[in-house]
């Protein structure tokens, strides 16, 4: 179910005091040992790569009525998939401005895209039709209920997060560096998933019944919504402006609802026809899928520091 956008004001509303009241509080009572004789560089640049805490999952049920012709029928058909993403590495960006010595803003970018893996429920149809055999011609009602195994689902999950927040930094001589940040941030998903099935029938001559079966690919249409996050890093120079870092981030996200389109026939698997996907459309009854990216991340990033 999608959030109401107030339910996002009110977390924010509640977030802000609080990570308000944490950098003021480390900006007080920070002890003063561990602040640098000389004002850092004010501009950094950290390059980050690294894993996170889990995958993102969720399921679908397709549910469709598949068409015959001519004529009126009564059909339905069903496969039930489950899948989440494998491979949770991902990469990132951030540029860090500070006009002062511990207060500044941070512009970051996470980017992960990984593949879908799961299981699927047998494929299930069922068919109750009117047939008008030879020699007579008489209406005769018909019924089919089919069931056989349906392949495991696969495709691909595309995640983007971005941020734009106050940061805070602290400095223990010209080597060690503590950098915390944490605020709003805007999640971006988009993918695909395949197989979907799709079944059509006809009647023939002599009242004799065909269908044809697909394994489709669909996509999933880009959407968004606003979370949060919060992240603490350590960095360690060991030149001239340059160091390592390493960052755990938490993120946050409400739930995201993202529509089902048909976007090819899965390439994976031979179709039995040449139906096209414009027709297959009215049919199908895709819905959508809902995920929700809660993880964590911890990576490893290369900084640069400048003017």
């Amino acid at each position: 179910m999608r959030p109401k956008p107030s339910s996002v004001r009110e977390l924010s509303a509640k977030l802000f005091p609080s990570i308000a009241a944490l950098l003021l509080a480390l900006y007080l009572f920070w002890p003063t040992r561990l602040v640098a004789q000389e004002k850092p560089k004010a501009v950094e640049l950290v390059f980050f790569y690294g894993l996170n805490s889990r995958g993102f999952s969720s399921d679908y049920l397709h549910q469709y009525s598949p068409p015959f012709e001519p004529g009126e029928a009564l059909s339905s058909a069903s496969h039930y998939q489950q899948f989440e993403s494998t491979k949770s590495r991902g990469g990132a960006v951030s540029l860090g401005i500070f006009p002062g010595r511990y207060f500044g803003v941070e512009l970051s970018y996470f980017h992960q895209c990984s593949p879908l893996a799961g299981t699927s429920s047998d494929y299930e149809v069922f068919l109750r039709y009117t047939s008008r055999p030879p020699p007579s011609y008489d209406p005769i009602e018909m019924s089919l209920h089919r069931t056989h195994p349906w392949p495991a689902p696969h495709g691909y999950l595309d995640l983007k997060i971005l941020t734009l927040n106050p940061a805070l930094r602290f400095s223990s001589g010209r080597r060690w560096q503590l950098g915390l940040s944490a605020g709003l941030a805007s999640f971006f998903l988009k993918g695909e998933l395949g197989p979907v099935a799709f079944t059509r029938f006809w009647l023939g001559g002599h009242s004799v019944l065909f269908s044809e079966e697909y394994k489709l690919l669909v996509r999933f249409i880009p959407n968004h919504q606003l979370g949060w996050y919060g992240a603490v890093s350590v960095s360690a120079g060991f030149a001239a402006g340059i160091g390592l870092t390493l960052d755990l981030r938490y993120y946050r996200s409400p739930v995201i609802p993202l529509k089902l389109e048909a976007a090819d026939y899965d390439k994976d698997y031979e179709q039995q026809g040449i139906e096209p996907l414009t027709k297959m459309g009215p049919h199908l009854g895709l819905s959508r899928v809902l995920f929700r990216p809660n993880f964590l991340s911890l990576k490893l990033g290369l900084k640069l520091s400048f003017l």
